[in-house]
């Protein structure tokens, strides 16, 4: 079977799955075990490249001098964001926005292609004003104008062939009452769900029936009530723009204790299944280049948790690990890898078997099954090992890929630098490609 066909089976990344039960998480979430974890999302916001749909309920329910205030910090907040259809400067790294204001109706004052600079959305966002009229707020036909929107934009229906960006698509959501169906609600918050984020803005929290339908359609970690802070929207906006295109495997998703929140990390992890010959940690094919991926760097409790979490479903005996001699030599300090094939200390966090013997003259390390490991309770842990492929048997390696970031930017295509002839992400289970959009209203 040639690459291609091999790449065909590939799983579309968990983000954009489509689920019953709303908000989606991606498929392993871990809690923060307080030692620093894995590679954190660039928080670069001159380089954000969002499709941002803002939707702002102007009915008396809201008010003039709320909807006033409003646009006046979306002014002041996304000043700081490069709005732009790519016209001028970078070609890549820019945010388009639209803008949807919503009564008893809905109504697309701006489409994601009609503003093309930071001065048009200044002026069109401080022209929106509040009605002194009209008590009714149709949450239900503005999710569904921007979903519309937000469907428009996704560049393709097969993810083959398709060398377009696809902008992670973010739904900000200003809302002071609901009216209506409210089921309709939750269905469209599904589908956009596939897609992108949510992140609705309660400006009445103390209507139950509001609070519980923003909650419950909101990304989690991403509801906020007024008044919302600009780096609380900060966050949100630069984690939306944090994640792991289709073809590159599952992001690492951390709920902290502190705040609650389900953090995304910059890191995509897969299983990739090693072709042939030996294991050689410095060749940048392993992972298909060491500038976007390498063997995974398991350096504290979150990451591992979600590794074993990951590979419950794999049944797998015995996988490489990014863990290695330094300069490979048998007397070596242990070491990870990280982008660039560059080296980093082990650190404190380790998960050696209590056989394994650390001191063993090997330059390699996996995670191997246990004694007494079910499918249902999979019991993994380090044990060295050597590099050659015929002396353990393993033939896979778990890898960490660069997420898309507003430092990095991606397109939807698989790089050119994966099609490697060593090693291929693992087949994927319980994904179809057609899942990719849902019906459009």
């Amino acid at each position: 079977m040639g690459l291609f066909l091999q790449l065909i089976c590939l799983f579309v990344v968990t983000a954009f799955s489509y689920s019953s039960v709303i908000p989606q998480l991606p498929k392993y979430v871990v809690k923060d075990a307080g030692d620093p974890v894995g590679v954190t999302c660039p928080q670069n916001i001159s380089n954000a490249w969002l499709d941002i749909v803002i939707a702002i309920d102007i009915s008396t329910n809201m008010g003039p001098s709320q909807v006033r205030q409003i646009t006046l910090n979306l002014a002041s907040e996304l000043s700081k964001y490069v709005i732009s259809q790519g016209q001028v400067g970078d070609p890549n790294h820019y945010t388009r926005v639209a803008i949807i204001t919503y009564g008893s109706n809905a109504t697309v004052l701006y489409d994601l292609a009609k503003i093309n600079s930071n001065q048009m959305f200044q002026s069109a966002i401080t022209s929106v004003v509040g009605s002194t009229s009209d008590g009714v707020s149709n949450i239900t036909d503005a999710m569904t104008q921007a979903y519309n929107l937000i469907y428009d934009q996704q560049p393709c229906d097969e993810p083959f062939g398709c060398q377009k960006v696809a902008r992670p698509p973010v739904l900000v959501l200003f809302a002071a009452s609901v009216n209506g169906d409210t089921n309709s609600i939750y269905q469209t918050a599904q589908q956009i769900q596939q897609l992108g984020t949510i992140i609705p803005v309660n400006y009445n929290p103390t209507n139950t029936m509001l609070t519980s339908i923003l909650n419950t359609i909101a990304t989690p970690g991403m509801y906020f009530a007024k008044p919302w802070v600009a780096k609380d929207m900060d966050w949100a906006l630069l984690q939306s723009n944090c994640f792991c295109t289709w073809w590159a495997g599952l992001q690492l998703v951390v709920m902290e204790p502190s705040t609650q929140r389900y953090t995304r990390y910059a890191e995509c992890f897969n299983v990739w299944d090693l072709i042939g010959g030996s294991l050689n940690l410095n060749d940048t094919d392993v992972c298909g280049s060491s500038e976007v991926g390498y063997p995974a760097a398991i350096n504290a409790q979150a990451t591992s948790d979600f590794i074993k979490k990951m590979l419950k479903e794999e049944i797998p005996n015995q996988f490489y690990i990014g863990l290695h001699r330094q300069g490979h030599s048998p007397t070596g300090k242990w070491m990870w890898y990280t982008f660039g094939g560059n080296d980093m200390p082990m650190g404190t966090f380790n998960d050696w078997a209590s056989d394994a013997n650390p001191n063993a003259p090997v330059t390699c390390a996996e995670e191997k099954r246990q004694p007494g490991s079910t499918q249902q309770n999979p019991i993994y842990k380090w044990e060295p090992v050597s590099c050659e492929l015929w002396d353990t048997g393993a033939t896979n390696v778990i890898c960490s890929l660069k997420a898309c970031t507003s430092d990095n930017f991606c397109v939807t295509a698989i790089p050119s630098e994966f099609k490697s002839t060593k090693s291929r992400p693992r087949l994927p289970k319980n994904k179809q490609v057609g899942q990719l959009k849902g019906i459009k209203h």
